[in-house]
């Protein structure tokens, strides 16, 4: 009896021989050989410029999300400068007092330490200078609606108003001598120099909508048409 090994053999011969005695290639069974990963790649890449595909994508409607938040956040800003236009008069106001208590602080402070008592000296100019100078936190608090307006502008001004309350908070009868208080001193006035700046650009911004209904000096409050 013929073995299996026999049959499997035989039955592989009468295939060939129908055949024409060729043997079928790997090709006539699995099908042509899968592209070499680079020549898919290179099907792939573009040849697009950086700029044509940009344009490309535009086109299509897609959105930059950076670009938009960009673009979000410039129009934001424009609205809070309106807003400080609109409100010119007050925040020159403000900084105008806040330059006249720095100046007041630095005159008296150079007397303290030559005072016959400085102890005595300062607690009198305390007395009715700190309330006042203080106030200018509660304008600015009240001019900007709790921080919530005023964007850049009002970010220089609370960095120069922070200063400032740090330096209240520190005022001794020898301050002079602190080798901090020469360099808190110029921090303010430079805070306070880049405040006027921004409002002196703000005052020349043509493109600026302000709201004429708005009366200077309601800290915040306006009346609607």
């Amino acid at each position: 009896m013929p073995s299996t090994r026999s049959l499997v053999v035989g039955a592989l011969a009468l295939a060939l021989s129908a055949c024409g005695g060729e043997r079928p290639s790997i090709e006539d069974q699995i099908g042509p050989a899968s592209k070499k990963p680079s020549e898919v790649k290179a099907e792939k890449t573009s040849t697009m410029s950086p700029e044509e595909l940009a344009e490309a994508r535009r086109k299509a409607g897609f959105v930059d999300p950076e670009e938009e938040r960009a673009k979000v956040a410039v129009e934001m800003e424009k609205g809070e400068r309106e807003y400080v236009k609109t409100r010119l008069a007050d925040f020159r106001s403000l900084s105008k007092d806040f330059e006249a208590s720095v100046d007041e602080l630095e005159k008296e402070v150079a007397k303290w330490a030559k005072a016959k008592d400085p102890q005595k000296a300062f607690d009198k100019f305390k007395g009715k200078f700190m309330k006042p100078a203080r106030a200018h936190m509660k304008t600015q608090a009240k001019l900007t609606e709790n921080n919530a307006r005023g964007g850049k502008t009002n970010e220089s001004l609370i960095m120069a108003l922070r200063t400032w309350d740090d330096l209240l908070n520190d005022l001794s009868p020898d301050i002079a001598d602190n080798e901090r208080y020469p360099e808190i001193i110029k921090e303010v006035r430079e805070g306070l120099a880049k405040v006027n700046a921004s409002l002196d650009d703000i005052e020349k911004d043509e493109d600026l909508v302000v709201n004429k209904f708005y009366k200077p000096g309601s800290e915040g409050s306006e009346e609607e048409e």
